[in-house]
């Protein structure tokens, strides 16, 4: 499912991580793989469980989120998080079975930052990590 490539250790080192999908392969996957690259990783499978981690874990800087739950759309889910987490930044990555360009779009234009479709490469969704994260302490402007 995920495919994997020699990567270097540590390259996720501090990172705060939201990953919320129902796909437990999914999630075992890439906790497993966060936690080599030395990230701190909360899972959720619902989006409710999501809200609660938010809450609890005021310093998540990405999350990476399915489009759709068993309780909540996941864009309701991104308005909700934003919401909650006020002025603190955070970037949503969507990653989903579906990716055709309707829900891409609809995804990017409805409070995602970027969109991952599934199956893909762990370098892939590490790079595009760091690619949000950096983009959040960027001053604005540059």
């Amino acid at each position: 499912m995920l495919g994997t490539k020699v990567i270097k250790r540590g390259q996720l080192f501090s990172y705060q991580i939201l990953l919320v999908d129902e796909d437990k392969e999914c999630t075992d996957r890439l906790v497993e793989v966060f936690n080599e690259q030395g990230a701190d990783v909360a899972v959720a499978s619902t989006g409710q469980e999501a809200l609660d981690i938010i809450k609890e874990n005021p310093g998540i800087q990405v999350a990476l989120m399915d489009l759709k739950f068993s309780d909540m759309e996941g864009i309701d889910l991104v308005k909700q998080i934003r919401e909650a987490k006020g002025e603190s930044p955070i970037a949503f990555i969507a990653i989903s079975i579906f990716y055709g360009i309707g829900e891409q779009e609809k995804a990017l234009k409805n409070g995602y930052d970027h969109f991952l479709p599934k199956p893909f490469l762990i370098d892939a969704v590490i790079n595009l990590i760091q690619h949000a994260i950096a983009q959040q302490t960027q001053p604005a402007g540059v």
